[in-house]
């Protein structure tokens, strides 16, 4: 690629990228709005369950990380 190309191709690719991220949540928030007014879950528990099941991945994956840490990886 021409050194002249790799400005636009940079960006293209990243604007690419984010157009991606943004259908994909807008593609989830349809996906819980449509589950919401399907199912007569109260809100409560269910963002409580939410919560829960982020904070627990979190910790996963923070574990994880400092694991590789300490290891060197």
């Amino acid at each position: 690629m021409p050194q002249s190309d790799v400005l636009l191709a940079l960006l293209t690719f990243n604007l690419g990228v984010e157009a991606g991220q943004l259908l994909f949540v807008a593609a989830v928030l349809i996906l819980f709005w449509a589950v919401r007014n399907r199912l007569s879950i109260a809100a409560t528990p269910a963002r409580l369950a939410a919560g829960l099941a982020i904070g627990a991945m979190s910790m996963v994956w923070l574990i994880e990380r400092l694991s590789s840490f300490a290891s060197g990886a």
